[in-house]
């Protein structure tokens, strides 16, 4: 081969050689990264369990039922794969069984907020595998049913929750959540519980476990 055909080569070699580092760079770049705007909106199932404390009764009613479980989370991250923000850990419970002194019955569905400041942490920059811890208030309204009375208040719980996802595209990812939340509300009647008296006040604790598919921009 000739000087001028072998330095032609060469030269369309570099060219595409250069032409290709760009997209190596960007494949491997292609999983979403765990820096700026994070919202995750997630909806799954659960079950919960619980137990109400009644002002001059000695008895303490107990709860239970399937529940639907709601997450909305918008941070920002502090570090690469550590979010911060605040969002909102719901849930509702929409056929409830209270049980008082050895008797059953249905109560009303119970609706649950719980809103507050929450870190996402993620175990490698680019993963998926992460960790989420939220401290919460909100409140609580139980609906009137089949002659007990209704009942709101207000507040405070926390939420634990381990997930992990996979990209979907260059900024969402769709993945699974594992959550455990509790809550602890004050309310202004215990006749959704008891069905006796509207006056006394009462105090409803739930802990609720519960699986949720999630979308999240990160």
């Amino acid at each position: 081969m000739s000087e001028a055909p072998r330095s032609a080569v060469v030269i369309m070699l570099a060219a595409l050689a250069v032409s290709l580092a760009p997209a190596a760079s960007a494949s491997e770049g292609s999983a979403p990264g765990h820096d700026g705007l994070y919202v995750r909106i997630g909806l799954g199932a659960g079950y919960v369990a619980g137990s109400a404390s009644v002002a001059g009764e000695s008895a303490s009613p107990t709860m239970k039922g399937a529940s639907i479980a709601t997450e909305l989370a918008v941070g920002t991250s502090l570090a690469p794969g550590l979010v911060i923000g605040g969002g909102e850990y719901s849930m509702i419970v929409p056929s409830p069984t209270f049980t008082s002194r050895g008797v059953s019955g249905a109560a009303g569905a119970h609706h649950v907020s719980g809103l507050g400041p929450f870190v996402d942490y993620y175990f490698a920059p680019r993963g998926g595998l992460h960790a989420q811890a939220a401290l919460l208030v909100g409140g609580a309204f139980v609906t009137a049913k089949d002659g007990r009375g209704s009942a709101a208040g207000f507040g405070f719980g926390a939420m634990i929750g381990l997930g992990y996802e996979v990209a979907i595209s260059e900024r969402w990812s769709l993945g699974g959540v594992a959550r455990l939340a509790a809550y602890r509300e004050s309310l202004s009647s215990s006749d959704a519980f008891t069905g006796t008296d509207t006056s006394a006040k009462s105090t409803l604790a739930m802990l609720s476990p519960s699986c949720l598919l999630a979308v999240t921009l990160r």
